[in-house]
Order: C-alpha cells, then structure tokens, then sequence
C-alpha cells in the first residue's frame, strides 16, 4: 500500500468555499447561498445550510420528544450557543484536512494518524512530521467532530432528481483510540455526500504536490527556488489552492474560465475571492509595514510554486501541465501612493497560465 494515494479527491462546492469565507457562521442561524443545478446554465436556486456546535445540536434534538424531532435548518439557536462559539471558524487548513481523509476513505482507509493526513496534505513523502505539525491536524480534527452541518438540499435536488432533500452529520465523525483516528461506521462528512450526488469533486495526481528531487548536476536558478522551498503550511495551502485553479482551468467540465487569478479580490457581495484568502491566508490586524513584508514573501513563493508545477507533466500526454505563466503586475494607470511607489509594495497583484501554445496566440 502506498503512503500516500496515488490520486486526490478535493471538495470544489460553493457551499466548501462559503464555510472558509465569513465568521460567525457557527451556531447564528441558517444561511442560503445561490447554486446551479448541475452545468446546463439553468437558474440559480437556493440552498439551505446551518452550522452549529455539538452543544447546541444535542440541546436542540433533546429538546423535543422523540416522535417530533426532526431535521431543519431553522430552528433558531440558543442566544447562549450563539455567544459561545461566535468566534469557531472552518478554515481553508480544515478543509484540506477533510480533503485528505475523503481521499484516504476512498481508498478504504477508514483509520489514519495525524502523520497520514500531513502526508496526504503535503504529497511530501520526507516531510517531517513536527510536534506543532501534529497539533495543528489534531486541533482541526477536534473542532471539526465537534461541530454539526445540516444541509437543505431540497430545490436543487429537486431539479436534479435526487430523491435526498436534507443531508446532514458532524462535520467530521471520528473516535480517537491512542494516536489514529476512525470514521464512526465509516461515515463521510455531510460536505462530501453533497459533493458526490453533486460531482464537485477535483481529481489530482498527488505528484504534483511533491517537490521535484535534483541531485548530480549543476542546478537553475529557478531548480535552487525550488530546492529551497519549505513546506510550511503556508505552502501547503498555496500548493493545493493553485492546483484546483489549474485543474478547473483544464478541465471541459465546467465553465471555469478565469485566466487570471489575483491575490486579493473583491467581490460584489464585499467578500474576498483572492488565492490568498481562500489559501486560508488574510492580513488581520498586520499593520503596512508588515503586511507589505509578508505580501513580497508570499508573492516569490507562488512564482516559486508555478515554476515547480511548469515542469509538471500529463501522465497521459506526458506533457507539461500549462504551457506558460505570467506574473501580472498591477496596471500603470492605477492610484498608488508616493509610499507604495518606494516600498514597491505589490510586486504582482496575481498571475495568469496559459494552458497551451495555440492559447498564446
């Protein structure tokens, strides 16, 4: 058995992504979010989701007499429950973590340990598996089994024709014995069976995540970037973010088309679709100084990860994976400052892949 899965299998909902995107979604009602119902360009319909604490989802089933419970996401929270865990927040880091169990139960790995999920994570199979590494997982596993999704499929399903109206579970249900974790009566998170009736799965070859190896020559430049590049989580997450936005742009499945992927993008509704924020990485409360240090950083780790993926190739081609990218620098005629204009303060605002020769012209 391979330690690591040779493919990936990683949850590309919009209902995944809206988990990662606001604070507060825990135990303060139900929301709704717009979907399609499959590729056609059918109209947009609702669906229903409440996220709470195992608290308040036991207060509310025991709550009621056995022959009345029932599955909703609209009975309301307790205004205790909704000041308790008004600050809990799925991250992008949790969702990688769901990705790598979704991928070892696929193939039929129904118990893992911290050090299988970093290595499926990563797709490093020498990554060293630190104390704090260890924690990070365990600590994302204890608040996910902690924590209960209800989702109202129902007009979506009814335009698909599912016979399913409400799925629902812990996000993660898991029993821990010493260091491995196992999925109670292999169950998969409600996220995941949302993801399979609706097939917005992204299959990835795990080799793409690991670093290529150069040994017995005189290295690149850009072969020392690589070399050099730590797999901090950080990375981890820039990695796989990237990865999806490759697969998407690749496949014929979907209507995915956008060629350039920007840093930090503001969308109509004032949230920010950027590859950063959805790589689980935001400025908080880091002032100018050190938020411009840390955007020049993260900006020559991406071009360090897009070189590393262009010598990347098609196992059924055996042919690079994109043709070329492009660093996109933020246009001329744009306001900066007299500060940012010193500091160079945005050395790129994003990048663009062009898939193939013939996409160039």
């Amino acid at each position: 058995m391979n330690i690591i899965p040779e493919e990936q299998y990683w949850n590309n909902t919009k209902l995944a992504q809206t988990l990662t995107q606001y604070e507060g979604l825990v135990n303060s009602g139900n929301y709704s979010i717009k979907v399609l119902p499959g590729r056609s360009r059918s109209k947009q319909v609702d669906l229903l989701f409440c996220l709470m604490s195992k608290e308040e989802w036991l207060r509310r089933w025991n709550a009621v007499q056995p022959e009345d419970r029932r599955i909703s996401v609209n009975d309301a929270p307790s205004e205790e429950q909704q000041q308790k865990s008004s600050s809990i927040r799925v991250t992008s880091y949790d969702l990688a973590v769901l990705d790598s169990i979704y991928t070892l139960y696929l193939n039929n790995r129904f118990e893992f340990t911290a050090r299988q999920l970093l290595l499926t994570m990563s797709g490093e199979p020498g990554i060293t598996s630190s104390s704090e590494r260890k924690r990070d997982i365990e600590e994302s596993i204890e608040k996910m089994r902690n924590l209960y999704l209800i989702i109202d499929c129902s007009e979506e399903f009814k335009r698909r024709k599912e016979s399913e109206r409400v799925i629902h579970g812990y996000l993660l249900n898991v029993e821990k014995n010493g260091n491995k974790y196992r999925l109670v009566n292999n169950e998969l998170s409600p996220l995941y069976r949302y993801a399979n009736i609706t097939e917005q799965l992204i299959k990835v070859r795990s080799s793409f995540l690991k670093k290529p190896t150069f040994h017995g020559r005189e290295l690149s430049a850009e072969e020392e970037r690589i070399k050099k590049l730590q797999t901090t989580n950080n990375v981890i997450l820039l990695k796989r973010e990237i990865l999806r936005h490759l697969m998407l742009l690749a496949s014929d499945k979907n209507d995915y088309n956008f060629r350039v992927y920007y840093y930090l993008h503001m969308s109509n509704n004032g949230v920010d679709n950027g590859l950063f924020r959805r790589a689980g990485i935001e400025r908080g409360t880091m002032n100018d100084s050190v938020w411009r240090n840390k955007y020049r950083s993260l900006n020559e780790t991406v071009e360090t990860i897009l070189m590393m993926l262009k010598m990347k190739k098609d196992e059924n081609t055996n042919l690079p994976l994109f043709y070329k990218y492009e660093m996109v620098q933020e246009s001329s005629n744009s306001s900066k400052s007299e500060e940012d204009e010193k500091s160079d303060r945005h050395p790129a605002v994003g990048f663009s892949i062009i898939l193939n020769e013939n996409q160039n012209k």
